[in-house]
């Protein structure tokens, strides 16, 4: 449906503050907010490389992205359509 998507450029939690489910309400926070701007999709970029590529691959699955095409061959595109 066009360009009509919400980017997540960046995000992290540190170290210490894992598994407590900040980065889950991240992302939350902002899929929530992009629903009052009337976009239909969040996409987001996962470095290829990254050293936890397995962990960050599931976490966003368990969010409901998953990998779509990317022009970059160092990135792994994931998108979700948002309700």
């Amino acid at each position: 449906e066009g360009d009509n998507f919400g980017i997540i450029n960046s995000l992290y939690v540190d170290e210490n503050e894992r598994n407590q489910g900040i980065g889950k309400a991240l992302i939350k926070a902002c899929e929530e907010e992009i629903k009052n701007w009337n976009v239909k999709y969040m996409k987001l970029y996962v470095h290829k490389n990254h050293i936890d590529i397995d962990f960050l691959i599931k976490f966003y699955n368990e969010l409901g992205y998953e990998i779509f095409e990317s022009s970059y061959s160092d990135e792994y595109c994931m998108l979700k359509k948002i309700n």
